[in-house]
């Protein structure tokens, strides 16, 4: 019983507010991921629509159909660790903040086809 993990079908399916939230959401999941964290649902917690594996194929899928450059994934990476966007105001991140803008909306409008993301809020 040591490596079970218990999972409650019950959960509340609770949709992502913005692809920012998204994205700071995949990240952190990725690192404790990466820091050997196990993942247990537990009866207190909502549920996401998408695993970290389907916002990571979703880049996978823009990636290789050459809407997303290196350059997208290497800045969204680097300010997803960071757990903040690039700062238009600062000199040494404002380059950063055209690549952040358009690897986001690439991947809002893929989020919003799979319904990963709440519909209202862009559009009221």
């Amino acid at each position: 019983m040591k490596n079970t993990c218990f999972v409650q079908e019950s959960l509340k399916v609770r949709l992502f507010e913005t692809v920012e939230e998204v994205w700071f959401w995949c990240c952190k999941g990725q690192l404790l991921r990466e820091s050997g964290s196990r993942f247990v649902r537990k009866s207190s917690c909502l549920e996401r629509p998408c695993t970290i594996d389907d916002i990571v194929r979703l880049l996978v899928k823009l990636r290789f159909s050459g809407k997303f450059s290196g350059k997208h994934l290497d800045i969204l990476e680097q300010y997803g660790k960071r757990f903040c966007p690039p700062d238009i105001y600062n000199p040494l991140e404002k380059d950063d903040v055209c690549f952040w803008d358009e690897g986001l909306f690439l991947l809002e409008q893929e989020c919003l086809k799979k319904g990963f993301l709440e519909v209202s809020s862009y559009y009221d």
